[in-house]
């Protein structure tokens, strides 16, 4: 049993403190692009597996950014963690694995996450599921300390600013369906991040008693000059797409009907129905709940026929049958953009954002570093050291 003693800090909050950002923009999902998908919900039939350039890496909705990481890890807690409180029969009946300023942390919320690490099967090494042990118990023990500061400061945020985070979170998504897709495939609800963002919030409130929380105009202008070359637009087309699937090896039959089709579909959009309609009829990719729409790519983004026909219709038109080894495919173009670099304003929320998420975790490790220095930690766990 090791012990280490300490004081509790207690910290009083006259304000509140909420961080706003602007909307992440991130590349649309190509059924030819060649450009790898963040998560399986933005694969479609035709993707290939290359890096695309630095230019149109805008802040992806996937990106394991520090926050990303810290939600996700709040997940994984509230996923396996079981309440602390020791009026629960949880807390009454479980073992603790370590007591915190008086809290007792009962082994169920422990064990539960070991058995997540370790579900792999097959024997770990005795120094590396000590290593685990360790790492999960003093994760649970800095936010038993960072939730003991917050609840001693009686911190409360209200509906319209939870709301106002929430709506920030989602808008960091392209669109609806891009955040339902999020959701799916983490694995994670809506009520989930709803828990995230206030236990975020109220973080921010404490961390705001102990100092300025924010970034500057001058920061953030800084910022941009230095890292210019990552907010470049690449030149590129915005087009959609009709894709009838084939593969290489079909049949004279097969080849026949593909084609019976994409001309059936030529033959929609010349009667004069809109392209995205037809898309959303006739298409196999599944782009085709967005009507085809591919969004802006560059060159080297597509395989060669898709991208030679897209640079050279001009804007409006529509192509004739397009082979590729994806099948046949009817492509539109909407737009086209010349390679520019975007103004500070248009980055500006952006780069506000990323700045004050970086000081939000220094300004947290600075706060935990603290509450272990005034703290009673005590550790149960045989040979587990905090």
């Amino acid at each position: 049993m090791q012990t280490i003693k300490y004081h509790l800090l207690v910290l009083s909050v006259p304000g509140l403190l909420f961080v706003g950002c602007d909307k992440k923009s991130a590349p649309q999902p190509s059924a030819v692009t060649s450009a790898k998908p963040t998560s399986t919900s933005s694969k479609t039939a035709a993707a290939e597996t290359k890096t695309s350039p630095e230019g149109d890496k805008k802040e992806s909705n996937s990106a394991a950014s520090d926050e990303e990481r810290f939600n996700q890890a709040a997940t994984d807690e509230k996923k396996v963690a079981q309440p602390t409180d020791s009026s629960t029969p949880e807390a009454v009946s479980s073992p603790s694995v370590a007591i915190v300023n008086g809290e007792k942390i009962p082994d169920v919320r422990f064990q539960a996450e070991l058995d997540k690490r370790t579900a792999h099967g097959g024997e770990i090494p005795e120094d590396r599921l000590l290593r685990i042990k360790q790492t999960i118990l003093r994760r649970i023990v800095d936010e038993t300390l960072i939730q003991q500061a917050v609840d001693a400061a009686k911190i409360t945020i209200p509906d319209a600013k939870l709301e106002e985070s929430m709506a920030e979170y989602k808008g960091r998504f392209e669109s609806e369906e891009r955040f339902k897709n999020y959701l799916r495939h983490s694995k994670i609800s809506l009520e989930d991040i709803k828990q995230q963002r206030l236990k975020r919030l109220k973080v921010e409130v404490l961390l705001l008693q102990r100092g300025a929380l924010e970034v500057t105009d001058k920061e953030a202008l800084a910022f941009y000059q230095k890292n210019k070359r990552f907010y470049v637009d690449k030149a590129g087309v915005h087009a959609s797409h009709i894709l009838v699937k084939l593969s290489k090896t079909a049949s004279k039959e097969q080849e026949k009907a593909a084609l019976d089709k994409i001309r059936l579909a030529q033959k929609e959009l010349k009667a004069g129905k809109e392209f995205a309609d037809v898309a959303k009829q006739m298409s196999e990719d599944l782009s085709a709940p967005r009507g085809g729409d591919q969004g802006f790519f560059g060159k080297g983004h597509m395989v060669p026929a898709f991208e030679k026909a897209a640079f050279s219709l001009p804007i409006g038109k529509v192509s004739g049958p397009v082979r590729t080894h994806f099948g046949y495919h009817l492509i539109k173009v909407h737009e086209r953009r010349e390679e520019r670099v975007r103004s500070y304003e248009e980055v500006r929320k952006q780069i506000e954002r990323s700045l004050l998420n970086k000081l939000y975790f220094m300004k947290r490790r600075q706060l935990l570093s603290d509450l272990k220095n005034t703290a009673v930690i005590e550790s149960l766990l045989p040979g587990v050291n905090y």
